[in-house]
Protein backbone atom coordinates (compact mmCIF):
# COMPACT_ATOMS: atom_id res chain seq x y z
CA UNK A 1 0.00 0.00 0.00
CA UNK A 2 1.63 3.42 -0.78
CA UNK A 3 1.91 6.25 1.64
CA UNK A 4 -1.81 8.04 -0.58
CA UNK A 5 -3.52 5.08 -0.37
CA UNK A 6 -2.65 4.52 3.53
CA UNK A 7 -3.85 8.18 4.09
CA UNK A 8 -6.92 7.44 2.25
CA UNK A 9 -8.07 4.40 4.16
CA UNK A 10 -7.29 6.37 7.39
CA UNK A 11 -9.67 8.84 6.64
CA UNK A 12 -12.23 6.79 5.17
CA UNK A 13 -12.20 4.43 8.68
CA UNK A 14 -12.03 8.39 10.44
CA UNK A 15 -15.20 9.42 8.88
CA UNK A 16 -17.00 5.45 9.29
CA UNK A 17 -16.38 6.30 12.96
CA UNK A 18 -19.39 7.44 15.09
CA UNK A 19 -17.47 9.09 17.94
CA UNK A 20 -15.33 10.82 15.33
CA UNK A 21 -18.04 12.27 14.05
CA UNK A 22 -19.73 13.48 17.12
CA UNK A 23 -16.10 15.07 17.77
CA UNK A 24 -16.21 16.85 14.66
CA UNK A 25 -20.16 17.68 15.12
CA UNK A 26 -19.14 19.69 18.37
CA UNK A 27 -16.10 21.64 17.21
CA UNK A 28 -18.01 22.97 14.03
CA UNK A 29 -21.13 23.33 16.20
CA UNK A 30 -18.74 26.07 18.20
CA UNK A 31 -17.80 27.50 15.09
CA UNK A 32 -14.16 26.22 15.17
CA UNK A 33 -12.21 26.81 12.13
CA UNK A 34 -10.38 23.88 10.36
CA UNK A 35 -7.42 24.81 9.31
CA UNK A 36 -6.29 21.15 7.48
CA UNK A 37 -5.04 17.64 8.34
CA UNK A 38 -2.09 15.58 8.16
CA UNK A 39 -1.34 12.05 8.27
CA UNK A 40 2.12 10.27 10.10
CA UNK A 41 2.58 6.99 11.08
CA UNK A 42 6.00 5.18 12.60
CA UNK A 43 8.08 3.12 11.16
CA UNK A 44 7.86 0.77 14.61
CA UNK A 45 3.99 0.12 14.54
CA UNK A 46 2.92 0.10 9.94
CA UNK A 47 -0.19 -1.33 11.60
CA UNK A 48 -1.42 1.92 12.91
CA UNK A 49 -1.57 5.80 11.38
CA UNK A 50 -2.22 8.97 12.99
CA UNK A 51 -4.38 12.34 11.61
CA UNK A 52 -3.98 15.36 13.11
CA UNK A 53 -7.12 17.57 12.48
CA UNK A 54 -5.67 21.32 12.80
CA UNK A 55 -8.53 23.21 14.48
CA UNK A 56 -8.56 27.15 15.55
CA UNK A 57 -10.81 28.98 17.71
CA UNK A 58 -13.14 31.52 15.60
CA UNK A 59 -11.81 35.18 15.48
CA UNK A 60 -13.54 36.80 18.25
CA UNK A 61 -12.44 34.12 20.95
CA UNK A 62 -9.08 33.81 22.23
CA UNK A 63 -8.51 30.05 22.93
CA UNK A 64 -6.54 28.83 25.96
CA UNK A 65 -6.43 25.13 25.17
CA UNK A 66 -5.83 24.53 21.80
CA UNK A 67 -8.66 22.80 19.85
CA UNK A 68 -7.15 20.52 17.51
CA UNK A 69 -7.25 16.57 17.82
CA UNK A 70 -5.57 13.55 16.52
CA UNK A 71 -7.11 10.00 15.27
CA UNK A 72 -5.42 7.00 16.16
CA UNK A 73 -5.83 4.42 13.34
CA UNK A 74 -5.45 0.84 13.54
CA UNK A 75 -5.42 -0.61 10.11
CA UNK A 76 -5.84 -3.94 10.44
CA UNK A 77 -8.95 -3.69 12.37
CA UNK A 78 -10.02 -0.90 10.15
CA UNK A 79 -11.17 1.23 13.47
CA UNK A 80 -10.27 4.62 15.33
CA UNK A 81 -8.93 3.16 18.57
CA UNK A 82 -8.28 6.38 19.86
CA UNK A 83 -9.28 10.17 19.70
CA UNK A 84 -6.58 12.92 21.38
CA UNK A 85 -7.94 16.13 22.40
CA UNK A 86 -11.58 15.62 21.27
CA UNK A 87 -12.83 17.29 24.65
CA UNK A 88 -11.56 20.80 23.83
Amino acid sequence: MTKNDLYSSALDIAFSDSEFLSVLQKKMLHKYLFKGYTFSQEESHPDKGTIYFGVDCPPEIHCLINPSFEVVIDFSSKRVVEIRGGNT
